[in-house]
């Protein structure tokens, strides 16, 4: 049955939502607590605020240390790495004393 779903997923033969259902079918047949509570709330919405909101605060937080480190590359490494550029250049161009 698993591999069938599988299958059919890979092919597009069947939608996401009859792909859940069927995944909803597989779960009560294994009795699988957490995955019967997955397929519901994929195919009914989450309705557990808390979850939403750890996740959207997850991805907040990844975008905002790579805005960071963006922020760090352009405006402080940059800049350093040029005059250093600059600085080498000059002393390998200036003549010998």
């Amino acid at each position: 049955m698993i591999k069938i779903l599988i299958t059919d997923i890979a092919y597009d033969n069947i939608t996401l939502s009859q792909a859940l259902t069927r995944a909803k079918l597989i779960a009560y047949k294994i009795d699988n607590k957490d995955f019967k509570s997955w397929i519901d709330n994929e195919l009914n919405g989450y309705f557990n605020n808390n979850v939403i909101f750890a996740l959207i605060k997850t991805l907040l937080i990844t975008r905002l240390l790579l805005i960071y480190q963006y922020f760090i590359h352009i405006v402080l490494i940059l800049p350093m790495e040029s005059r250093l550029i600059d600085h080498i250049t000059i002393i390998i161009d200036f003549p010998d004393r």
